[in-house]
Parts: C-alpha cells; sequence; structure tokens
C-alpha cells in the first residue's frame, strides 16, 4: 500500500511537471511565393510634331529628319504630321477641345501670337530654346515678331524659315547707267525714270496695281513700312488716315506712272522681267527658280538673266525709315507637352548639322533665320545662277523685316480684316487713277476700317 502510494505521488507530480511544460508548437509551412507579374516594357516617349511643309518631298525630309533624332535618341518616337496650313485654325480648335494638342508646331507668324494669347504656347520652353541656342544667332526680325504677347516668357515660339520680299533689278543695266541699287526711294525713283520707254516696249518698274489681289496690298505695305506708316498704333487705334500712310500712296502712285498700262498683278511682274521687258519689279525669293529657267512653264527669254539680276531686299523711305517685308514661320512647343523631350527635338532641328537639311527643302522659299546656316545655304545650287551677293542681300532684310499688325510683342487680330477686305489696295488704286486725292484714299480707308471694327 505504501509503494502504491509512493508510485502514485510519483505519477502525480510528473504530470505536474509535464503541465507546467508547455508543448512546443510546430512550425507552419510557408506558403510557395505568388509567382510576380512581369511589367510590360515601357512604349517609347511620343513626340507629335504637326508640319504645314506637307509636300511629298519635305515629307521626306521631314520625316528623315526625324528618323536620324530617333536613332540617336533611343527611347523616343518623332510622329510627323502633315497638317495643311488652311487647315490649322481648324485643327488646333479641335485638338485643345479634346486635350490633345500636338508636342510641336510648325505653324507661320500669322497664328503666333494668337496661340500664344489663348495660352496654347509653352513660351518658358520655347524661350528656353532661343537662348540655348544663342539669341544673338538669329535674324533680329523673326525675333521681334515672335516677342511674347503675354509676358509670360521673352519669346512665343522660335524661328525656324522665312521668306522675303524686294525689288528684282536688272544689275547689268544699273551698271551701265552708272545708277545707285534702287534701295532709297530717291534711287527707285530715278530708276524708274530713267529706263522708262513705253515707245520701245521697255518700262522703269512693274508694281502691283490690281486692287483686288493681295499682292498689291503686300507690295505697297513694304513701301509703307519704309516711311513709317502703319494701320494702327502701338495701342491698337486705327491710324490709317496718318500723313505717313497718305504721303506713301503719293509715292506709289507716282513710281507707278513709269510701269505698263492696265493694272498689273504678280503675274505681270514675273512675265515682263523674264521677257525683258522691265528693269525692276517686285517678288518674293520664290521668283528664283523662275529666273533661273528651273520652271517648266516658264519661258525666260533673257539669256543668263539670273547672273544679269540683283536684288533689294531692305528698302529706305523719305524719312529715313528702313523696312523689308516677308514672312517667317515657326516652331512652337506647346503647352502640355514634354518639354524636354520636344525641347530637344526642336533643337536639333536648329542645330547646324541638321538645319540645312530644313532649308535645302526648297532655298528660294526658306531663308535662314539662323546667321550660321547662311554661308553653306547659299552654297545650294540654285545659287549658283546668280552673283554670289544675293544670298547675303536676301537674309540681311531678315534683320529689318517688318509687318503690319506685329510691333513690340502685340498683334492686332483686325489686320486680317484689312487683308480679307482689300481696302488698302483699293484705296491705292484710287489714288493711281487719280479718283481721290491721297488724304481723300487715306480718309477713306480709316472709315472703312473702323467699320469694320465696329466703331
Amino acid at each position: 500500500m505504501r509503494k502504491f502510494a509512493s508510485l502514485l505521488a510519483v505519477v502525480v507530480i510528473a504530470s505536474m511537471l509535464l503541465t507546467a511544460c508547455p508543448t512546443p508548437t510546430a512550425e507552419p509551412t510557408p506558403k510557395p511565393e505568388e509567382p510576380t507579374a512581369t511589367p510590360e516594357p515601357a512604349g517609347p516617349v511620343v513626340v507629335e510634331f504637326w508640319t504645314s511643309e506637307t509636300q511629298e518631298e519635305r515629307m521626306a525630309v521631314q520625316e528623315g529628319l526625324a528618323e536620324k533624332f530617333m536613332a540617336a535618341n533611343p527611347g523616343i518616337e518623332v510622329q510627323v504630321i502633315a497638317v495643311d496650313e488652311n487647315d490649322i485654325p481648324e485643327k488646333v480648335a479641335a485638338a485643345k477641345a479634346a486635350g490633345a494638342m500636338p508636342d510641336v508646331m510648325h505653324i507661320s507668324i500669322d497664328y503666333v501670337i494668337g496661340y500664344a494669347t489663348e495660352g496654347l504656347l509653352d513660351e518658358k520652353a520655347n524661350t528656353e530654346v532661343i537662348e540655348e541656342l544663342g539669341e544673338d544667332g538669329f535674324f533680329a526680325g523673326p525675333l521681334e515678331f515672335a516677342k511674347s504677347p503675354t509676358g509670360a516668357a521673352k519669346y512665343a515660339a522660335v524661328p525656324i524659315d522665312s521668306w522675303v520680299q524686294g525689288i528684282w533689278y536688272r544689275k547689268d543695266l544699273f551698271e551701265e547707267a552708272g545708277l545707285n541699287p534702287p534701295r532709297t526711294w530717291d534711287d527707285i525713283m530715278a530708276a524708274a525714270k530713267y529706263f522708262n520707254k513705253p515707245a520701245e516696249g521697255f518700262y522703269g518698274i512693274v508694281l502691283g496695281t490690281f486692287p483686288n489681289e493681295v499682292f498689291t496690298q503686300q507690295v505697297f505695305e513694304e513701301f509703307a513700312l519704309a516711311n513709317g506708316a502703319r494701320p494702327f498704333d502701338k495701342d491698337g487705334n486705327i491710324v490709317l488716315d496718318s500723313d505717313r500712310f497718305a504721303e506713301a500712296m503719293d509715292y506709289y502712285a507716282e513710281l507707278s506712272k513709269y510701269g505698263p498700262p492696265g493694272k498689273t498683278t504678280w503675274r505681270d511682274c514675273r512675265q515682263y522681267f523674264i521677257a525683258g521687258q522691265c528693269a525692276m519689279m517686285f517678288y518674293s525669293t520664290y521668283i528664283m527658280d523662275d529666273l533661273a529657267g528651273l520652271v517648266e512653264d516658264v519661258q525666260v527669254e533673257v539669256e543668263d538673266l539670273p547672273a544679269k539680276t540683283g536684288m533689294e531686299s531692305l528698302m529706305i523711305g523719305a524719312h529715313g525709315d528702313e523696312a523689308s517685308y516677308g514672312q517667317v514661320n515657326y516652331v512652337a512647343i506647346t503647352e502640355g507637352a514634354n518639354t524636354e523631350v520636344a525641347k530637344a527635338w526642336v533643337k536639333f532641328l536648329l542645330a547646324d548639322e541638321n538645319y540645312i537639311d530644313w532649308v535645302f527643302m526648297t532655298p528660294a522659299g526658306k531663308t535662314p533665320v539662323r546667321k550660321s546656316a547662311v554661308e553653306e545655304w547659299s552654297q545650294a545650287e540654285l545659287f549658283g545662277y546668280y552673283d554670289p551677293a544675293i544670298a547675303e542681300t536676301i537674309a540681311g532684310g531678315l534683320d529689318a523685316v517688318k509687318r503690319w499688325g506685329y510691333q513690340e510683342g502685340k498683334s492686332f487680330p483686325l489686320l486680317s480684316d484689312i487683308y480679307g477686305s482689300l481696302i488698302v489696295p483699293q484705296a491705292v488704286v484710287n489714288v493711281i487713277e487719280g479718283s481721290m486725292t491721297s488724304a481723300e484714299a487715306a480718309a477713306w480707308a480709316q472709315a472703312q476700317l473702323e467699320d469694320l471694327a465696329g466703331q
């Protein structure tokens, strides 16, 4: 009995000891890891570039430049999209409404200030491009047009190409006669009088004198600018009735007396010159192919005409004002674009080694806006037909290029009404025909434009 009690006590004590020691817990079996999804490789950064250079051969040049840029910048895709210049307002309005603006646009001066005012252009990025390329490397005129209308930055867009208008003249005849090149109003008038021999079928100068053609507006505008006459003052007030405006009309009417009879157009300017029937005429640089005999349906009747031709892009008026007339195109980075990538593309286009490909798309119609490109541009095959100095003369006009409606970083939308209504060429032709004095024509033009403006 005592043995049983002792055994029982041992069992109880052992049991208590076992109870006091916790039972070891088994380690949980780890769950197999879920397979991690492999991320899709990131696509290229896309730069959407709208260009108004839509001709097939020009598109090929631009696509070639894009390929070159992409090869040097893996991970960036440049999409070159052709947009006809006449369709730009509609396309931009639709893209703006959809929140799908392109990253970079190639547009003319006619659109830059308006789109900047609407807040569509990244003025800071465009200014940075100009500054990083070097402001001094651009001609002054194109930069002046691009000045910001909002004050958000210095410039609204980046100049890329241009053309200028001027007096094309028979340099050989001027040299034989000992006359000065036709740059000042006095020299232009003297030459027109000297060479005008209507009985021999030869005229001193051919101007635009057709009242219903924009060409007349473009030619007269250069005379007005060279006389300090604009349709608006810096505050946007209409000032077509100024003395300077009337004075420019009087001079233009007098000069037209030394041209062929009837109302003359741009076609007449070209035809009289290539036929050897005038000493001077007005045209843009696009005439160069025609004078060189490179246009199939244009028959040049003067032997070696390009070598005998000079050009003055700068005009100096009665009071010493200087002006040239031209058109400037820009590339503009838009708000919301991938700024750094868009800047890289624009700077690539304007880099010397690439920019020459751009202006060579049509050397006659793309005067370089960068000074460093002029020498190589002047080596284009087209210039081989002309006096070597002509390229510098054309490009030099860009320092003084001016346009009505653009001054001090401002544009005046009413300018489109002036061009569309053809008020100015009608007023000028009224003075030429003697149905109005210049003062009457200026007052009439002022009233017409005020009516259009609702004043």
